[in-house]
């Protein structure tokens, strides 16, 4: 309850003996692939690309490729004509700390803490890029990513 603007009321598991941001693993499946990325997609839709047919182009390649797919391999190769450069820069950013940590780097400190620097970039990004509204439990969350073990 440390947040005003954040939290609306105290949570009932807080009563429980258990460190909800330190033992409590992240899903990465909704946290990233389901949660970040979908709202991102979204907003390239509504306010990133260039035209109506580049949105098509869009939901065309998610048609054919699974979200984790275009995340970590095809989204920069099909979004670098697509989106204004800001946006793009956003992307590969996000995507090389979400890289990093899906790959064996992730067992090197070094990696981590990189990786952890390109998310708390992208996080700051977003209220330049897009709203604010995007800095939500799930973006937030990509702070903690780094640290989590199962990662």
């Amino acid at each position: 309850m440390q947040y005003d603007d954040h939290q609306q009321s105290e949570c009932i598991l807080r009563n429980l003996a258990l460190g909800l941001i330190s033992q409590v693993p992240l899903d990465y499946m909704h946290l990233v692939c389901l949660g970040v990325m979908k709202r991102l997609i979204r907003l390239w839709v509504e306010n990133g690309s260039k035209s109506e047919t580049q949105n098509s182009k869009i939901f065309q390649i998610l048609e054919s490729y699974r979200i984790l797919a275009f995340l970590l391999y095809y989204g920069p190769c099909v979004l670098i004509n697509i989106l204004p450069n800001e946006m793009y820069t956003h992307v590969l950013v996000l995507t090389s700390a979400i890289y990093v940590l899906c790959s064996d780097l992730s067992s090197q400190s070094s990696w981590r803490s990189f990786a952890n620097n390109l998310l708390h970039r992208s996080l700051e990004d977003i209220p330049k890029l897009c709203e604010e509204l995007l800095l939500i439990y799930n973006f937030h969350n990509l702070l903690h990513l780094s640290n989590d073990d199962d990662s």
